[in-house]
């Protein structure tokens, strides 16, 4: 007679250990082991690239992948520890894929643990064409049940993108506070580390775009031009010495500043900034720089700013790169000791503007102290130069020298821009963080925003027409960048050079002239915000106001 459901049960029962109890979903548990790599047309990428001593896998800006996550019993590299879990139980999956703080995919799954051993979940990864080049990180988390959240594993790829993102630590060394626009690039020059070169230098530059490599330049010779006019050398050896210096540039180290000078003038065509940041203390004229071609120089070729490193002063200048304004009235002063003719073209141009005019330096000084109210002041204007400009210079003046004007106070934001038209005024003196005493550092530091000088003699004729030049341009055009001003200038300068070369016999002796205008006009440096404008309240606006 066969058994009924109860018999077999009881018979069932009877043949079993004591302790033994049927298998159960939730007493069964199996290794786990997850995985996240990149495919591409079915691939998975294996190209790789050596970066900052780590080896990625690369993968390239514009184009689109797979991103397969997968779930098994097979070991895995990016799944160290394998996870134990039950058939029935429910796991959540999640996946993320970042790039330069951009989230690319951000998914979550829910699945079980019989499921998790056959688990494969493919995603389209689109790599966004503008990214930069950096990391592309994959993340894989898993929440079990009520469990705090466990993360499986992180993946780091390369992706090689369509420019380069300047390295905070360059951009904080170099003490530039906002990130660079495309088209504004960094060329920094430091001493060579070999103390046998004592006029050597390496350089390196950065750009969205692309990097410049750091360049060792083994150079023998002196290259400031104040040294030349202190020894006394021709005008037209002078620039003779500049142009060997370019073509030791041009030719040396395979090329490759000249090659990324030309990447950026093609990059960027007229709208080319470039923020030089020098701490050699060699003095080399990098505006005077002759690039490929006649008359192409550093200084007409692109819109040159200069700034000051963070090893060069104890007091930190974060300069902000954006659009702004050095807008309001000019204070003013002309040394007396220099002839009418000598400022005649200056005094014209200064006329034009609201001018508060100081007689001598202890009015400018005491000006410089009084609490709070440069804010409405656009311009200083300084206008010391030839035989007169050494005053500024001489510590036995105890009026003005650069040094006692650390002494005051910090004036407060926004500051105005000096133009300081004497010699040597944009000299950086001697390198280093307590020993700058020179007008740029110390101006910068407590009482203006951007700085306009020499880096040599300048004679005063010249001095005060380059002084007209630059004014009156910025009363023409308002919005034009005070780079772009210094730009124009040297271009007109450079294409006077040329015609003069063109219409003249040898031995004229005009091409002396012809030189030493070009040079003078070289020598104008500017400290500052390259995009930053000079918009200088006329003098007739405020006789219009007071009627």
């Amino acid at each position: 007679m066969p058994m009924n459901l109860i018999q077999r049960m009881l018979a069932n029962k009877s043949s079993r250990h004591p302790d033994q109890r049927p298998p159960t979903a939730l007493q069964t548990r199996e290794k786990i082991w997850f995985d996240m790599y990149v495919t591409k047309n079915g691939e998975q990428i294996n190209n790789t690239i050596c970066r900052e001593g780590i080896t990625y896998c690369k993968v390239d800006a514009g184009e689109t992948y797979t991103l397969v996550a997968l779930g098994s019993n097979i070991p895995s590299h990016f799944h160290t520890n394998s996870m134990g879990l039950e058939f029935t139980t429910e796991i959540k999956v999640r996946i993320q894929c970042i790039a330069d703080t951009q989230i690319l995919i951000e998914e979550e799954r829910t699945i079980t643990g019989t499921e998790a051993n056959n688990y494969r979940q493919e995603f389209a990864l689109s790599i966004d064409a503008m990214l930069p080049t950096c990391e592309l990180v994959l993340r894989m988390d898993v929440v079990v049940a009520k469990d705090a959240v466990r993360t499986i594993g992180t993946k780091k790829l390369f992706i090689k993108g369509t420019y380069e993102v300047i390295h905070p630590q360059i951009l904080h060394e170099c003490q530039i506070a906002t990130r660079l626009p495309d088209n504004v690039s960094i060329l920094s020059i430091l001493p060579h580390p070999d103390p046998a070169y004592q006029f050597g230098f390496t350089v390196q530059g950065w750009n969205s775009g692309q990097n410049l490599p750091t360049l060792q330049y083994p150079n023998r010779k002196p290259v400031s031009i104040q040294q030349y006019r202190q020894e006394g050398t021709d005008f037209m050896d002078i620039r003779v010495n500049i142009r060997n210096l370019s073509h030791y540039l041009k030719n040396y180290e395979h090329k490759k500043l000249p090659i990324w000078l030309t990447w950026l003038e093609k990059s960027y065509h007229e709208e080319c900034y470039l923020i030089i940041e020098d701490e050699s203390a060699l003095e080399i004229p990098w505006e005077m720089l002759e690039l490929q071609g006649d008359y192409r120089y550093l200084g007409v070729e692109f819109k040159v700013a200069r700034w000051i490193s963070r090893s060069v002063q104890a007091i930190p200048m974060n300069l902000a790169v954006n659009t702004s304004t050095h807008q309001g009235s000019v204070i003013s002063y002309l040394d007396s000791m220099l002839k009418e003719e000598e400022t005649k073209a200056e005094r014209a141009i200064l006329q034009h503007f609201l001018l508060e005019e100081c007689s001598d330096l202890n009015s400018l000084n005491q000006r410089f102290k009084k609490d709070g109210n440069l804010t409405n002041i656009g311009l200083i204007y300084i206008g010391s130069h030839g035989e007169a400009g050494n005053k500024l210079h001489m510590a036995s003046q105890q009026v003005f020298p650069a040094g006692r004007l650390k002494l005051m106070d910090e004036h407060a934001y926004p500051r105005p821009l000096a133009f300081f038209n004497a010699c040597e005024s944009a000299r950086l003196g001697l390198i280093g963080t307590f020993d700058n005493n020179s007008f740029v550092t110390t101006l910068l530091e407590r009482i203006v925003q951007g700085y306009i000088g020499t880096l040599a003699e300048v004679g005063s004729k010249r001095a005060s027409a380059i002084a007209y030049s630059l004014l009156s341009t910025a009363q023409r055009n308002p919005d034009l960048p005070i780079a772009a001003i210094l730009q124009q200038i040297r271009k007109e300068a450079a294409q006077r050079l040329r015609q003069t070369y063109e219409n003249l016999s040898d031995d004229d002796p005009k091409e002396k002239a012809a030189e030493q205008a070009f040079i003078y006009t070289f020598l104008y440096v500017y400290y500052g915000n390259p995009l930053a404008s000079l918009r200088l309240t006329p003098r007739e606006e405020t006789s219009c106001n007071n009627n």
